[in-house]
């Protein structure tokens, strides 16, 4: 699945932060829009506009779901069963029930993880019905599978919220049961 990518100049840089109830988007659903972060020069984050399917809570993890239904083409949904591979974004604001806006979908931000011990270069994993990231495989083993979608930046004792560089845009990850 391809998404075409907008320059920083072609939106606000508000709306990546206010969820709008519209009843036509500002945007096109779908649109990918990526900037350069401001901390760190180097790094890019992407973000897509999509309908959401339900409340969102910040920081939680959702997949971004392509369906039918005129003025709800991309859409986020809770993580199920997926053996084909769904794009995993991250809102970094809460969303109403249908409202538009962005979700992050690449690069640095911050998720909310599950009650485990987390080391820098851990790779994560979303589960169906998930509401955390959780280590893919054992905490500091960094084995990457096709269920990876983001890497920890730093060490987290318990749950909690943290920094992590999210890469769900380029490569599609599985959703399972473990």
């Amino acid at each position: 699945m391809s998404f075409p990518i907008y320059s920083p100049n072609s939106i606000y840089e508000n709306d990546l932060t206010v969820p709008t109830s519209a009843k036509n988007p500002a945007y096109p659903l779908g649109m990918v829009y990526h900037m350069v972060d401001s901390d760190n020069p180097n790094a890019i984050k992407r973000f897509m506009y999509v309908k959401s399917h339900t409340t969102l809570t910040q920081y939680q993890p959702y997949t971004v779901v392509g369906i039918n239904t005129s003025g709800s083409e991309f859409v986020t949904a809770a993580p199920a069963t997926l053996a084909s591979g769904v794009t995993v974004c991250i809102p970094q604001v809460a969303f109403t029930s249908g409202y538009y806006g962005f979700v992050q979908i690449f690069g640095q931000c911050i998720s909310k993880l599950a009650n485990e011990t987390h080391v820098a270069g851990d790779y994560l994993k979303l589960l169906n019905a998930g509401t955390t990231l959780i280590v893919d495989g054992t905490s500091s083993s960094t084995a990457f599978s096709a269920k990876s979608v983001a890497i920890q930046v730093g060490a987290l004792s318990g749950a909690g919220t943290a920094s992590v560089i999210l890469f769900s845009d380029y490569r599609t990850a599985l959703v399972s049961a473990s």
